[in-house]
């Protein structure tokens, strides 16, 4: 048997199939609710689908943060090329300094020894990434990096806070 979804503007109905080539007995369709379906699985069993499913979207945002956190790391390398270029040298080691710990946290993080560790790992990297904010905010407001290098930089400084807060939370209610 396998099951069907079908959507309805107000509810789910969920459709348990016979299998195709099934005997006489087996050739009815039964209509049943979401709920039903969940009481007829073990306890175990939507633990173990539940925890899959929370374990797939910690490894898709740590896939997107990895490759946030590359971009970021970019822009930033280039803003901080431009500002050496102009005798900024503290601005340019400190935008390095703090995008490259984003990235370098959300890293580490890919390999924990615990989920305490995870948190720990995407708590730092999200203080970084709010240090990354705030001196990109710095550098506009003193006319050290043209907007449109901030405007991208920040952009992915932002969608990486939002992803690790996210991941945070999630990680969080799971332990």
């Amino acid at each position: 048997f396998y099951f069907q979804n079908t959507h309805n503007a107000t509810w789910n109905k969920w459709y348990i199939m016979p299998p195709i080539g099934g005997t006489k007995k087996c050739r009815k369709t039964l209509c049943i609710g979401f709920a039903d379906i969940m009481s007829l699985l073990s306890a175990n069993i939507m633990n173990l689908l539940t925890q899959a499913f929370y374990d797939k979207i910690i490894l898709m945002k740590k896939d997107k943060l990895s490759d946030l956190s590359l971009e970021l790391v970019k822009h930033c390398v280039f803003i901080s090329d431009k500002l050496k270029n102009e005798r900024e040298y503290n601005f340019a080691d400190q935008i390095k300094r703090s995008s490259t710990s984003v990235c370098a946290n959300i890293a580490e993080a890919g390999h924990p020894q615990s989920k305490k560790d995870m948190i720990s790992k995407f708590e730092i990297a999200l203080k970084e990434a709010f240090e990354t904010g705030k001196w990109l905010e710095m550098l506009v407001s003193t006319n050290k990096i043209q907007q449109d290098d901030y405007n991208q930089a920040s952009k992915i400084c932002t969608k990486i806070r939002v992803l690790l807060i996210a991941s945070i939370k999630t990680l969080k209610s799971n332990l």
